[in-house]
């Protein structure tokens, strides 16, 4: 099973709709914020609210034999780094690893990923090398603490870690360890929205409005990315690679600011005059800028207040797939992206098309304004059809004194998904609200449903 490694602090994980890619942001930490040339006055740190999930609390040595030079420290959320000589076969050293949940939801603990940039890893696993055990007692000698363990919410918990070096590891250190948790029921999140739903005065999402705001007011222009504003992305971003089956590449990214849905209500606005209602659009590439060339682009979307959220951001629909042409300067040119012709599944038995030749008024929709507009009958057919909506309904009343996370989070998705249906004959039937949403607005409440009810089903087969 392919390790995704989304438990690293404020990782963006992407999700694409072909197997074996994603892309993986981390954002940096309190990072300085340069000042473009272009930009006159001063701009503020991004600041970031509090992290939400499993971190590394604590970690202490409780135990070592035939090990010297003992170091150890640890970097949020749950990178482990450890220096270790070990002086002959067989020495080994134990940590208490205090890790903390503060959200609300639980984590599983999916394993360790390790950090293919340190040579000694390779060691790891490997006949006479390091082998590793996490354990919930100091005295268990199996690994007691692995895939079937998860941390409740609001909860610490104490893992034994032991690194045990063998004839082959002699001298050598371990020096980075993640340990990775995962929320079952939906383990791909998008902390882009981290940055977009950072309410605090002065915060990220401040910040980078700023830059939009006088970017507009002194040239008019909607859009920065990563070869114009590298300020920008420097200060949100510590890396921004994308990951195609194992092989890591740099990403080209153009960030637009402006209305793509045609819903004035929808979005933010500029100050000072500009478009209203605008939605942030991510434009990604890891192919090269060539003047004149199409190289394969993704694009996502973000809006906020016309969903039933309030004023808080969320996706809309997919990362889609798509082409655009590459300016003279080498940009991307975002205003002449098509979509790719590609099929999406949006839950089990319901998808549609993109990009398509031949087909409905829907199918054949191909820029980012399209696709986040559509008010797809066919899909809102679909979702009637399946009787998705029901069939949750049911399971939720059939164990609704359950406290089983696999229950509370489907009843959750279920609720978070409510304005986009109507309850009728008190649960007999269920409608999708076709007057007011679009396809690409209740996409990612259906996905958030579908992983509920996996998850669900893993506990509950029927």
């Amino acid at each position: 099973m392919k390790l995704l490694r989304i438990a690293v602090l404020l990782s963006l994980v992407l999700c694409m709709a072909v197997p074996g890619v994603y892309a993986m942001w981390r954002y940096a930490e309190h990072s300085p914020f340069p000042v473009d040339s272009s930009l006159t006055t001063g701009l503020s740190e991004f600041v970031y609210k509090e992290f939400k999930g499993v971190y590394i609390k604590e970690v202490e040595v409780v135990n070592h034999v035939n090990a010297t030079n003992l170091d150890t420290s640890f970097k949020k959320p749950t990178s482990h780094i450890s220096t270790v000589d070990a002086s002959w076969s067989g020495g080994y050293v134990t940590y208490k690893i205090t890790f903390h949940n503060n959200s609300d939801i639980t984590y599983w603990y999916i394993g360790a990923d390790y950090a293919t940039d340190y040579e000694q890893n390779a060691l790891i696993g490997a006949s006479g090398g390091i082998s590793i055990r996490t354990a919930d007692q100091l005295a268990d000698a199996s690994s007691t603490f692995n895939e079937q363990d998860w941390i409740p919410p609001q909860t610490e918990r104490n893992v034994y870690v032991t690194y045990t070096y063998g004839a082959n590891a002699q001298n050598t250190c371990l020096t980075k360890l993640d340990f990775i948790f995962d929320i079952k029921m939906d383990g791909v999140r998008d902390e882009f929205l981290e940055v977009l739903n950072d309410t605090m005065p002065g915060g990220s999402y401040d910040s980078l409005a700023e830059v939009f705001n006088r970017l507009y007011a002194e040239t008019g222009k909607v859009a920065i990315s990563t070869e114009s504003h590298p300020e920008v992305f420097q200060g949100l971003f510590e890396d921004l690679t994308v990951n195609i089956d194992g092989e890591e590449k740099q990403a080209s990214v153009v960030i637009r600011r402006e209305n793509i849905d045609g819903d004035g209500s929808s979005g933010d606005n500029y100050t000072g005059g500009g478009p209203s209602g605008c939605e942030y659009t991510l434009y990604i590439t890891v192919e090269s800028l060539t003047p004149g060339t199409s190289p394969t682009v993704y694009a996502i979307a973000y809006s906020c207040g016309a969903n039933g959220m309030g004023d808080a951001w969320y996706q809309v629909g997919e990362l889609y797939e798509g082409t655009a042409p590459v300016n003279a300067d080498g940009s991307i040119n975002y205003s002449n992206w098509i979509a790719t012709e590609k099929t999406y599944e949006i839950a089990d038995g319901i998808e549609y098309k993109v990009g398509a030749p031949n087909g409905d008024q829907y199918d054949i929709m191909k820029t980012m304004e399209q696709l986040t507009s559509a008010v797809d009958q066919d899909i809102f057919n679909q979702i009637d059809n399946t009787n998705i909506f029901k069939k949750v309904y049911d399971i939720i009343r059939r164990h609704q004194d359950s406290t089983d996370p696999s229950v509370i989070g489907l009843q959750a998705a279920f609720e978070d998904a409510s304005i986009f249906y109507r309850n009728l004959n008190n649960g007999q039937e269920f409608k999708v609200v076709r007057d007011k949403y679009t396809r690409a607005e209740i996409i990612y409440a259906l996905q958030n449903i579908q992983r509920a009810l996996d998850y669900y089903y893993e506990t509950f087969p029927e």
